[in-house]
């Protein structure tokens, strides 16, 4: 039987390009040498294992635990047992956030709500997790993320949410949050029998 390992995280699993954008979830081996990892070299060794990696730059904890659980039912749908699934999860720091944007309301609002990007990096601060690497990126809606750094270079107004949020959300608040992705993807994964670390 294959195995399946699915790795997440932020910039630290995966740094070199975004899933959905201009890189899918089994591209990551063919990232420059500078750019691997630790979910790389987890490939590099188990080169029989069908390694999955769906770690994005900015990534935050909400579209870490949301898009595993994606991943895993999809290889369920697909007559994968759990047995042969195992996940490795790189949580990002507390403080990220982020937004789902729908299809619909990014047509609906025009450029005022659709993504922007002037920076040589486009796109990011996106995850579209949901699209498959088609250039049609937001088809399915996508994820606007604060990221850990700066985002001056993103043209888009829902950033001055993030700006307003950092004021008025408690350090507690966000740990609330941070604690709630985890037991949600540990929950969904024993809920499944299926392994993680």
């Amino acid at each position: 039987m294959e195995k399946y390992i699915i790795t997440n995280g932020c910039s630290f699993t995966r740094q070199h390009r975004r899933i959905g954008i201009n890189g899918t979830s089994d591209d990551f081996i063919n990232d420059t040498r500078g750019q691997w990892r630790w979910s790389h070299h987890i490939k590099d060794i188990y080169q029989d294992a069908n390694v999955i990696n769906l770690g994005c730059p900015t990534n935050d904890n909400q579209v870490i635990a949301l898009s595993t659980m994606d991943m895993v039912n999809k290889l369920l749908k697909e007559g994968i047992l759990p047995s042969n699934i195992l996940v490795i999860t790189q949580w990002s720091e507390s403080a990220r956030n982020s937004f789902f944007i729908s299809h619909e309301v990014s047509e609906v609002y025009g450029s005022e709500l659709k993504y922007k990007d002037t920076h040589e990096n486009a796109y990011a601060h996106v995850s579209a997790y949901l699209d498959k690497c088609d250039k049609n990126v937001g088809k399915n809606g996508y994820f606007i993320q604060s990221g850990g750094y700066s985002y001056n270079h993103v043209l888009y107004d829902v950033v001055d949410i993030f700006d307003k949020q950092g004021e008025y959300i408690s350090p507690e608040s966000k740990l609330i949050t941070y604690f709630t992705n985890i037991l949600l993807l540990q929950n969904f994964l024993k809920l499944h029998n299926i392994d993680s670390i």
